[in-house]
């Protein structure tokens, strides 16, 4: 992660399928999060190949043990507007336990939908 960092900051966004990769492939909680955090603040465009690949990584971050890394996924997946994740965002609503985080879900995916609207 902190290379690839480092890419960018020197101007080299092709670094982000390696985020994009290490955020689908790691169990690892702070990794995810550091993952997330880069994307959203990179604002970077992604291609639909990449967001293919980012519903990966942010699917599996819905189902996580620590309710801020569900929170960091559903606000990546409004904020990349990741429709291959919406079922997923769904789901995870109808299971949350975490007030907060529920509530976030709930206003991203009101997020995500009204994209899918002016898109239409």
């Amino acid at each position: 992660m902190i290379a690839s960092i480092q890419l960018f900051d020197a101007g080299d966004d092709g670094c982000v399928n390696g985020v994009i990769d290490v955020l689908s492939s790691t169990s690892d909680h702070s990794i995810r999060s550091s993952a997330m955090d880069f994307l959203t603040k990179a604002k970077t465009s992604i291609s639909s190949e990449q967001r293919t690949l980012l519903a990966v990584g942010l699917r599996n971050s819905l189902k996580d043990q620590i309710p801020a890394i569900r929170k960091q996924a559903s606000g990546c997946i409004a904020f990349f507007e990741v429709r291959d994740a919406k079922e997923s965002l769904e789901d995870a609503i109808g299971k949350e336990t975490d007030s907060s985080t529920l509530t976030k879900m709930r206003g991203d995916l009101r997020t995500l939908e009204s994209t899918d609207h002016k898109n239409q």
